[in-house]
């Protein structure tokens, strides 16, 4: 029997707060799919418009450009009542590697809301912890 869980999903929106401050983490000209199985997780980002490459190589400056406008990562997940978590072993970031991210999980339709504490300090990524609620409607 599948989880409601599994299937495809889009990002409709991605909020991080931090103290008093939220910061919006899905820019208009990015899309991002969550793809979720039985026992894996996987996320791509990217933005609309990405350089093409004149050659097979690419300068080095039009790579570091191609990297900065897409994201990827996978993983396991487990799932405790309604706290879904990611044990994230590949990212193109590599802070994430090794991290465990918690959320508590609801659905509305064909709507999915995952919310809870985006662990910054442990990835050294911030001197606070911030509360991450993304919002994802079902593809598949």
């Amino acid at each position: 029997m599948t989880h409601p869980l599994e299937g495809e999903w889009q990002l409709l929106s991605s909020d991080l707060t931090i103290g008093d401050t939220t910061y919006p983490c899905l820019p208009d000209d990015w899309r991002m799919i969550k793809m979720i199985t039985a026992t894996r997780f996987a996320f791509f980002s990217a933005r609309n418009e990405r350089p093409n490459f004149p050659s097979y190589a690419g300068t080095p400056e039009l790579r570091l450009e191609a990297f900065a406008s897409y994201n990827s990562g996978s993983g396991t997940w487990s799932l405790d009542n309604n706290q879904y978590v990611e044990h994230i072993e590949f990212c193109n970031f590599p802070n994430y590697v090794g991290q465990s991210i918690a959320f508590d999980i609801s659905f509305d339709g064909d709507q999915l809301t995952m919310a809870g504490r985006y662990p910054l300090v442990s990835m050294g990524l911030g001197d606070a912890d911030g509360h991450l609620v993304e919002v994802f409607r079902r593809l598949r």
